[in-house]
Parts: structure tokens; sequence; C-alpha cells
């Protein structure tokens, strides 16, 4: 979706920021006032505007100008690309998270890139071919001669050639961002269907590696711990079983970044943020819309970057689209069905022919 550019930026919701929270950056950029893609309004969470409009906050919002509704472009579906990054400074690197998001009538659909994909088809735009490096290595390469707008408009364009389908916004959160939404809107309730035991994870920078979170169907996350420590620092790997309740990892930022442990990798990880997107959305109570509002218009420099349009109606428009709505159809482009190795190599290169087709089938 090339030829819909030149929107205010913004807000858009946590659940849709809270599955990207699992790469790396490096130096914040400054949107350029040139920028085809968004102007000075780039910089709030994406978060309340999504929430807040079903409230008493009308005023407010009609106090932000830009476009009068979320634009659905030609296919008639709302559709995100998300990326994160696992620093915690503001920096531009490695994205290993990227996840299409979709929404059309009350089903979202979601479908992940792998961050060590490789060989990603260079649109015919962009002189055909394939690109360098891993997937999660793409933004930072496609900022070459451009800002992070740029970049992003350029993302959401390889995004469109690979799966062969329309994309309307598209996102980057930090580290401090996803913690800074999760909390506002905590405790978000998910469905562990396995015991996480990741001895490698680091939470707590002044403590000893590791994270445990039970299998529950009901476990509740939130932006820190309760009591002491607000980090989750391995105490579980002391504990003999059944591990202690006390060692219990319960921050929503470990459970959507592990990789490590008994049954865990990088395609169970993506799979993992998804349901966290949808058991965040259910989590949003209206009680919490006026703080929200707050946070938006406040915060986001070093948090969150999006091209999401802030303004009554189309901030409406979203929350009617989520508001109901529910996970459906969600995959991960990872092999053998999507994908396969690379000879002599750590990456894998996806197969057009099946990505194209089961985006064909859900997100068109």
């Amino acid at each position: 979706m090339t030829g819909r550019r030149g929107i205010r930026a913004s807000a858009v919701v946590v659940a849709l920021a809270s599955m990207v929270a699992a790469s790396s950056v490096m130096g914040y950029p400054t949107a350029s006032a040139a920028s085809t893609r968004v102007d000075q309004g780039s910089r709030f969470d994406w978060l309340g505007l999504a929430m807040e409009i079903a409230s008493p906050m009308r005023p407010v919002i009609d106090a932000i100008d830009g476009p009068q509704a979320l634009d659905r472009g030609t296919d008639g579906r709302l559709t995100f690309v998300v990326m994160g990054s696992d620093s915690r400074s503001t920096s531009v690197s490695r994205t290993d998270a990227m996840m299409i998001i979709s929404v059309k009538g009350n089903t979202i659909t979601a479908a992940s890139l792998p961050r060590d994909t490789g060989r990603v088809p260079r649109p015919p735009s962009m002189g055909g071919g394939t690109f360098p490096g891993k997937a999660n290595g793409l933004l930072r390469l496609l900022m070459s001669g451009t800002n992070l707008d740029g970049a992003l408009v350029k993302f959401e364009q390889v995004i469109e050639y690979i799966a062969q389908i329309e994309v309307d916004y598209s996102a980057l959160v930090w580290f401090d961002g996803f913690t800074t939404l999760v909390g506002k809107v905590d405790p978000i309730t998910v469905i562990v269907d396995r015991e996480i035991r990741d001895p490698k994870h680091i939470d707590d920078p002044d403590g000893p590696a590791g994270v445990y979170f039970p299998q529950w169907n009901g476990f509740a996350l939130n932006a820190f711990n309760t009591g002491t420590n607000p980090y989750c620092n391995g105490a579980y790997k002391t504990d003999p079983a059944p591990i202690s309740s006390s060692n219990y990892c319960r921050r929503a930022l470990p459970y959507v970044r592990s990789r490590k442990g008994p049954g865990n990798s990088d395609w169970v990880r993506s799979r993992r943020q998804q349901e966290f997107v949808a058991a965040t959305i259910k989590a949003v109570a209206q009680a919490e819309l006026s703080g929200l509002v707050s946070t938006a218009q406040s915060e986001g420099m070093g948090k969150w970057w999006t091209n999401y349009p802030i303004n009554a109606t189309s901030a409406m428009d979203l929350y009617n689209a989520l508001h109901n709505a529910s996970l459906g159809e969600h995959v991960v482009f990872k092999p053998s069905i999507f994908a396969g190795r690379i000879p002599g190599t750590s990456a894998y290169e996806l197969k057009l022919t099946a990505v194209r087709q089961w985006a064909a089938q859900h997100l068109k």
C-alpha cells in the first residue's frame, strides 16, 4: 500500500505492541520534516488511542488532528507490520520479532517472519533479487539513505511482496516501550500450555539468569514482578520440584522474549507472542483509558515509533475492530512447510509459494 502516505503518526494499542519485544536496536532516529511517511506527531505510543476513544475522552482526542478515518486500502482489511527490539537503548539494529497482524470482521490473523530468515526477496521496485544477511537486520539495512520513517515504508513493501498482501500501518517498539504499555493494562492473563524453564534468559541485570513460567491456564502477567525484586532472577533453579509460586516469573517481557530451555525456540517464542497479543486485547478495561491517553501524549521517544494516525474517528474505528475480535489462524513461517535450510548456514529461505498460498487464504 504505497499510495497512502503523509499521515499524522502515533497510537495503536498495547496488544499490537506487545508481540514485538524480542530483538535488538541501536540510535533513535529523528523524524524528518520532509518525510513522506509521518510528521512531527510520530513519537507517541500506539496504546492509548485504540482504547480510550470508547470513553468520555473525546475532547482530548479531538484536540489531536489527523486524517478522519483509518485507511484499510483496497482489500477491506486492517493490516499492521509490527517489529520489536530487545534493546534498552534507543537504537535501530536487529528486529528479532517481525509480525503481521491483520483484522477483518471479528477475526485477528497473525503471521511471524522468523529472525533467521535469509535470502529475503527484494521487491522488483527495489531492484529484485534478494537482500544480504538475515531478516532481523533488514530494517537497519533499509535505513541506508533515509530515516526510520522511510525504512518502515520499505519494510512494508518487502512484506507486501513476500506475502502478496496490502499493509496499512507499521510500528517499532523498544524494551521500555513494551513494559510501559503493559503496565497500563496489566494483569494480562495467558494460557501457558507448557512450562517454560529458560536457564539463560537475563531479566535482572544485577542477578543470575533464568526465568520460570508454570504450565497454567489463566496465568497473570504484569509489567513487573510484585514483591522485593521487580525482575526475574533464576531463583527457580535452586528450588526443588514443585517450584514454589514465589519463584514464578510474572513479568510479561521475559514471557514474550524467552527462547531457551526444553521445548523452547525462536519459533515457539513467535507463536507465544501472537497469543499474547490476543490476551492483551482482552485485558484492556475502560477504567484504564484516561491513563492510556496521558501516556499517548506524554511519552514515546525511545519507546515506540509508528505511523498509525491519532484522531477520534480512526481511534474509534480501531477500538471497534479489536474490541470483540479474537485470534484466529496464526502461523510462524518456519521450516519445513514454509522455509528450508540454506546449506552451510544457520539461515532459512522462505518457500514463497507456500507463504503466498497461506496468505491468500487467511490475509485477503
